[in-house]
């Protein structure tokens, strides 16, 4: 029963961790809309900024996992 009650207890705690994400994106999402840009452009041009000289295409596919194709 302790098995249980302790399951339901970091269920809850995740459910919030996860409506909290998703509140937090689409606030993002609203924020930069008038400047017609998206949260994951933001992410790569912060990304580029701090790879400096050292940002190929490459290199930011592989930090953010994608394929060079």
């Amino acid at each position: 029963m302790e098995d249980v009650a302790q399951y339901d207890s970091d269920l809850k705690v995740w459910t919030l961790v996860g409506d909290l994400h998703h509140k937090m994106f689409w606030l993002r999402q609203k924020e930069f809309a008038p400047l017609g840009i998206t949260a994951s452009q933001l992410r790569i041009l912060r990304l580029i900024e701090s790879l400096g000289p050292k940002a190929t295409i490459s290199a930011i596919a592989k930090v953010v996992n994608r394929k060079l194709t």
